[in-house]
C-alpha cells in the first residue's frame, strides 16, 4: 500500500544526513568582534602595541613562537588616529590592519567544523570486516625498539572518560594517561560532549598489543565544542601548547572552507598556515582530513588546513573498499595526499558505544595510527621519512585515484617494507628543509590556451616522461582521457564540448608529479 507520510518522512531524513556531514558554505566568524594577527618578526613591540591602541583593541592572548596575536576590538565604530578611517564592523578591522606594512596576515576568528556520517551501532557480532584497515594496523607489533615515548596530540572535541570500553575491540583508550587541556572552555578537563573525539581518539590507540600502544604519550585538545564547531583561534592555541610540549605528529580532523584569492593573497601568511610552518621547524607532522563535501580542493575554494602548501602536513581523503573514493570524501589533484578507508569505521563514542562512523576525518585517524607505526618502526619521529613512506608507498590502483590525488591509496605494508626513503629526489628535489610534496616540477611545455577546436601540448622533448592526461569539465566529469603518452606533440579535440572552462589534469608517472591547467574553451 502506498503510504506518502513515510515516503515524505524518509526524504526529509535524507535531506537532514546530508546536511550533517556538509560544512558551510564559506568559513563563517565565530565571533564579530575578534580576529588573528600576524606581525613581520622584526616588528618592534612599541609599535604593536601602538596598533592595537589604534585598533581599539584588547589583546587575548600571544604566541610563545611567533609575533601573532588574538586581538578583541572592544567596540564599533572607532576611528583610526593615522588615516581618519571610520571602522564600523570586524570586516573593515581586519581589511585596515591586513594593510598595514609590518601586518604579514590578518584573520577573522572562523569556525572549523568536524562533521562525519553517523553508521549506526556495531557490536563483535556484526563487527565490520570488509576493508578496515584498522584491524590490520592494531597487528602491526614487534617492529622497531620495544620502547620509543612518541607524542601524539589530538585536536578534537575531546575524550570521554569511559575506561577500557569494550575488550573485544581492544580500545585501550590510554588507559585514561594522557595531557590534556580544554581551549573551549579553558580549563585542564577536555571533556567530550559530542562524540567525534573519542571516536577519532580510540581510531587513532587501538592496537591489540598494549605494549606497543604504550609506545605512545598522547595529547588530548580539546578545540571543538558540543556541536562540533571550534574557533579557529583554539586550533591556534593547542598548536602552540603542543609545540611547547614538544609532540611528533598532530591529528587535525575538522576542516573550514574558505576561497582565497590565490592570485592575490599569500595564503601562507594566514596564520595558521604560519603557524604549522613554525611546527615544522620543531619536527612535526599534522595529518589534517581533506573535508566531507567532494569538493576539488585545487579549485578556488579550498578546505584548511588540508590545502595549505606546508611541506610537513598530510591531507587526506577518504576511500570505500573498492579503493575508489567515497562519494562524500573531497580531492585534489595537488593538493590531497593520500586515502585510505573512511567508510563505517568503528570506534568508541562519548557514551561508551561501539558505533561506526565514516568520514575523512575516520580516514584522517587511519593514517595517523599508520605514521604512529612507521615511526615506531624507525624508531625515530623525522617528519620528512615518515611522509616521504606514505606517499611512495601508496598504491594508484584506477585512473581516478591517479587524478584525483597526489599519491594515491594507502598502504601500510609498502611503506613499511622501504628500507629508507629518499627525501632528496620528491617532486622538486630541494631536500629535506623544503620538501615541496605538494608542489610540481613539471617538464615545460606549451599549451593552446584559449581554445577553439583542439587543445596542443606541446614538449621539447618526449625523454624520460610519460604522461597520463585526462580532461574533466567543473561538476567533476571526465570527459576524456590518455594514458601512457609518450610523444612531444599530444592534440586533444574539444569541438564538441560547450564554450566554458574545464581542467586539464597531467601527471608524470617518472616523477609521480601532478599539475592542473585551467582551459578556457570558446
Amino acid at each position: 500500500m502506498y503510504k506518502p507520510k513515510k515516503v515524505l518522512l524518509s526524504v526529509f531524513v535524507l535531506i537532514a544526513i546530508l546536511f550533517s556531514v556538509t560544512p558551510p558554505s564559506f568559513a563563517q566568524p565565530s565571533s564579530d568582534d575578534t580576529f588573528i594577527i600576524l606581525f613581520d618578526d622584526n616588528t618592534p613591540e612599541t609599535k604593536i602595541e601602538d596598533l592595537r591602541i589604534e585598533f581599539n583593541s584588547t589583546e587575548v592572548w600571544r604566541s610563545n613562537f611567533s609575533k601573532l596575536r588574538i586581538w578583541k576590538i572592544n567596540y564599533f565604530p572607532f576611528t583610526l588616529s593615522s588615516t581618519g578611517e571610520v571602522i564600523n564592523d570586524i570586516n573593515e578591522g581586519v581589511e585596515a590592519a591586513d594593510e598595514r606594512p609590518s601586518v604579514d596576515g590578518t584573520e577573522q576568528d572562523y569556525a572549523t567544523n568536524i562533521p562525519s556520517i553517523e553508521k549506526g551501532p556495531s557490536s563483535p557480532i556484526n563487527r565490520p570486516s570488509r576493508c578496515d584497515p584498522s584491524i590490520k594496523m592494531g597487528n602491526q607489533v614487534n617492529v622497531g625498539p620495544d620502547y620509543v615515548n612518541f607524542k601524539v596530540a589530538i585536536f578534537d572535541t575531546g575524550i570521554a572518560e569511559i575506561g577500557n570500553a569494550n575488550s573485544d575491540y581492544d580500545y585501550f583508550l590510554f588507559n585514561g594517561d594522557y595531557i590534556g587541556y580544554d581551549f573551549v572552555n579553558n580549563d585542564s578537563i577536555p571533556d567530550d560532549d559530542h562524540g567525534h573525539g573519542t571516536h577519532i581518539a580510540s581510531i587513532i590507540s587501538r592496537f591489540e598489543d598494549s605494549d606497543f600502544a604504550n609506545a605512545f604519550k598522547y595529547y588530548i585538545y580539546k578545540t571543538h565544542d558540543h556541536n562540533g564547531v571550534g574557533n579557529l583561534s583554539s586550533v591556534i592555541k593547542a598548536l602552540d601548547e603542543a609545540m611547547i610540549q614538544d609532540v611528533d605528529m598532530i591529528n587535525m580532523s575538522f576542516s573550514y572552507q574558505k576561497a582565497y584569492n590565490l592570485q592575490t593573497q599569500v595564503v601562507e601568511n594566514s596564520p595558521l598556515a604560519h603557524q604549522i610552518k613554525i611546527a615544522k621547524s620543531q619536527g612535526i607532522l599534522v595529518l589534517a582530513s581533506a573535508g566531507n563535501a567532494n569538493n576539488d580542493n585545487d579549485g578556488d575554494l579550498r578546505y584548511y588546513p588540508a590545502s595549505f602548501d606546508n611541506d610537513n602536513i598530510i591531507s587526506i581523503a577518504s576511500s570505500n573498499c573498492q579503493k575508489y573514493l567515497s562519494s562524500f570524501s573531497n580531492y585534489g589533484a595537488t593538493t590531497v595526499d593520500l586515502a585510505t578507508a573512511g567508510e563505517s569505521i568503528p570506534g568508541v563514542n562519548h557514551l561508551g558505544e561501539i558505533v561506526l562512523k565514516s568520514g575523512t576525518s575516520q580516514a584522517c585517524a587511519l593514517t595517523t595510527k599508520a605514521a604512529m607505526i612507521l615511526a615506531k618502526k624507525m624508531g625515530e619521529m623525522k617528519w620528512e621519512h615518515i611522509k616521504c613512506r606514505l606517499l611512495k608507498g601508496a598504491d594508484v590502483p584506477n585512473i581516478q585515484i591517479q587524478t584525483s590525488l597526489l599519491s594515491g591509496i594507502l598502504n601500510l605494508d609498502k611503506s613499511l617494507a622501504m628500507i629508507t626513503c629518499d627525501v632528496t629526489t620528491t617532486n622538486n628535489g630541494t631536500g629535506p628543509d623544503n620538501l615541496g610534496f605538494k608542489k610540481t616540477n613539471l617538464p615545460d611545455f606549451t599549451l593552446t590556451n584559449p581554445v577553439h577546436t583542439t587543445i596542443e601540448l606541446q614538449y621539447p622533448s618526449a625523454k624520460d616522461f610519460t604522461l597520463d592526461i585526462s580532461l574533466w569539465n567543473l561538476s567533476g566529469q571526465q570527459l576524456t582521457t590518455y594514458s601512457g603518452v609518450q610523444t612531444q606533440n599530444i592534440s586533444i579535440p574539444v569541438a564538441t564540448y560547450p564554450a566554458g572552462i574545464y581542467l586539464l589534469k597531467i601527471r608524470d608517472r617518472v616523477s609521480g608529479e601532478h599539475i592542473v591547467k585551467k582551459i578556457i574553451k570558446q
